[in-house]
């Protein structure tokens, strides 16, 4: 199952850690200059749709969002700018600005 961890500056304190979803795998993360978390998951088999999930900086405020039709979640890499914008790749080269504030 999926979930994302955050640690404090030195790595020596867990900031927060949340559970994503059931039945479901995280396959990439960004961090914008913010410090909101992005991260891609959902199955490698493309059975569930990729889903973009996105946690502010205490792990609260939770968004989701689909990628698109049986995008498997090991096709779909993601990068966030300095601007807050996103940006979600799919094996078939195609890339969308996301942005999500």
């Amino acid at each position: 199952n999926a979930f994302v961890a955050k640690l404090n500056s030195t790595g020596s304190s867990l900031v927060y850690s949340t559970y994503i979803g059931s039945a479901s795998e995280g396959a990439d993360i960004a961090v914008d200059l913010l410090g909101n978390a992005y991260t891609i998951w959902g199955s490698f088999d493309g059975a569930l749709d990729a889903q973009v999930a996105k946690l502010n900086r205490t792990g609260s405020s939770l968004v989701n969002f689909g990628v698109g039709s049986a995008q498997a979640a090991g096709d779909v890499k993601i990068a966030a700018d300095y601007l807050g914008n996103v940006y979600v790749a799919t094996l078939d080269g195609s890339v969308t600005k996301i942005s999500i504030r």
